[in-house]
């Protein structure tokens, strides 16, 4: 009785220690990287939103991540900066995930298979690049390797820890909504052959814990009627008419499955090789013990075919089934033993290479070059004009040009929609043009005046501005 004991403490001490070694790997790897200003328009709705919720005005956009919103405020307190409250919590959620997976992988395999696993989650190219900025993608991969760890324990006889992971899931779901969605099949599968008591338990915690972020969402949007419009608007604008089989046909089902194979090579990079080895050596042996593969399917499918089907938005969303597919692969590898840690060793430089030195967006030279861009253009705006001196048009830098240089009038352009409109600019303001791809779009080289910034970054000026339609909130015309 003593000798176990003694083992089992050994071997908790451990896991703490390897825990600890993997969170600060994380914390090595992503904090010198970090970005400074907010990447793109999801990160200035939180920033939005930290100032003042409201879902209506898209502070933040639907369906609203109000402990996202809530935890970056916390963390302002202390670094009294929107951008990097943000980031530090995507950086916590990243190293969270990373640990998560590694007591996951050696709960159902071993220490091995369970620190590849980590190790490869920790050098995802994707998943590297967006616990670098400040979106809530990271969460994904934290919640949902706790789901999977407490529902496994609870499929393997622990049942008393349904209503621990009934918790997790309502908190969960109020830092990414979608994850009531792609969580739901673990947790339903948690209940089965469960008491009814234990059955209305785990229910009862997982309505109060939804409840908990839910109702002041909704509070804070207006109440029910204004949040449900806003929802209603947004499904019908941003997935229903823009993605949907019904509106698009067999052409947005070709999209969403081609981004969703794009998004989950983006985060796997060298790791497909022994993810699809994985996968062929289970399909030529008809079975591999130890490996349960119903449980893998019911965490990992239901998410792919979703987003498969019906529609991915960002390269982040994968990161909900990520860490199952990283312990395919990670079980492969540990089971080659010596040769397999070298492979390790290989695929985890290759795709350090990869984020360090390939100018992609997912990328360290890919943000490295945004941030640059974003930041020349407003010092040149900054330095040249007084706000009453000139219009700011952009279009993917629409949200950023409306946090970062509030005091200037500004416009965005919705390249989507082509209507003309009819009122023309104040005379006296220089109108430029923010970037690129509204300058190429709407105006031929004699009508825009290229003003390089640095090397690949420039601004636009219109250089003649007087046949210019322009109506605040959306679109740009020509006479």
């Amino acid at each position: 009785m003593t000798d176990n004991l003694a083992a089992k403490r050994r071997s908790h001490t451990v896991d703490a220690l390897l825990v600890l070694l993997l969170l600060g790997v994380v914390l090595a790897t992503r904090i010198p990287f970090r970005t400074q200003l907010l990447s793109n328009w999801d990160a200035v709705n939180f920033a939005f939103g930290m100032e003042a919720f409201d879902v209506r005005l898209h502070y933040p956009h639907p369906p609203g991540y109000p402990y996202f919103v809530g935890l970056g405020r916390a963390f302002q307190i202390a670094l009294a900066d929107a951008n990097a409250s943000l980031v530090a919590e995507s950086i916590l959620f990243s190293a969270l995930a990373v640990a998560t997976l590694y007591l996951l992988g050696a709960l159902i395999f071993d220490r091995r298979t369970g620190l590849i696993a980590a190790l490869l989650l920790t050098f995802s190219v994707t998943f590297w690049s967006r616990g670098e900025v400040a979106l809530a993608y990271t969460s994904l991969a934290f919640f949902s390797s706790l789901a999977a760890l407490l529902a496994y324990r609870i499929l393997r006889g622990e049942k008393r820890l349904a209503a621990v992971l009934a918790a997790v899931y309502s908190v969960g779901a109020g830092f990414r909504p979608d994850l009531l969605l792609f969580l739901g099949p673990l947790f339903v599968a948690s209940l089965y052959r469960q008491s009814p008591w234990r059955v209305l338990a785990a229910l009862g915690v997982a309505a109060a814990g939804v409840g908990l972020w839910l109702v002041p969402t909704v509070a804070l949007s207006g109440g029910f009627d204004e949040y449900a419009g806003v929802i209603s608007g947004y499904l019908n604008e941003d997935v229903t008419n823009r993605y949907s089989l019904v509106q698009h046909g067999a052409a947005a089902l070709a999209v969403s499955a081609r981004d969703t194979a794009a998004y989950t090579f983006y985060a796997l990079y060298a790791t497909s090789v022994p993810l699809v080895a994985g996968i062929l050596a289970w399909v030529w042996r008809r079975f591999a013990p130890g490996f349960p593969w119903g449980f893998l399917v019911l965490w990992v499918l239901p998410v792919m075919f979703f987003y498969s089907l019906v529609h991915i938005g960002d390269p982040g969303y994968v990161f909900t089934f990520l860490p199952g597919l990283l312990l395919v692969a990670a079980r492969f590898l540990a089971g080659l033993r010596r040769p397999g840690l070298a492979l390790v060793a290989v695929l985890l430089l290759a795709n350090v290479l990869v984020f360090l030195f390939h100018p992609r967006p997912l990328t360290l030279p890919g943000l490295r070059q945004e941030e640059a861009a974003l930041r020349a253009r407003m010092a040149y705006i900054k330095e040249n004009y007084a706000p009453e001196k000139v219009h700011i048009l952009s279009f993917e830098s629409g949200r950023q040009v409306q946090y970062y240089l509030r005091q200037y009038p500004s416009t965005w352009i919705d390249l989507r929609d082509q209507a003309r409109w009819e009122e023309p600019l104040a005379a006296d303001r220089d109108l430029i043009l923010f970037d690129e791809s509204l300058a190429r779009a709407w105006l031929s080289p004699s009508q825009r005046e290229e003003i390089a910034l640095a090397p690949n970054i420039a601004i636009y000026r219109v250089a003649d501005a007087s046949g210019m339609l322009v109506r605040d909130g959306f679109r740009l015309g020509i006479r």
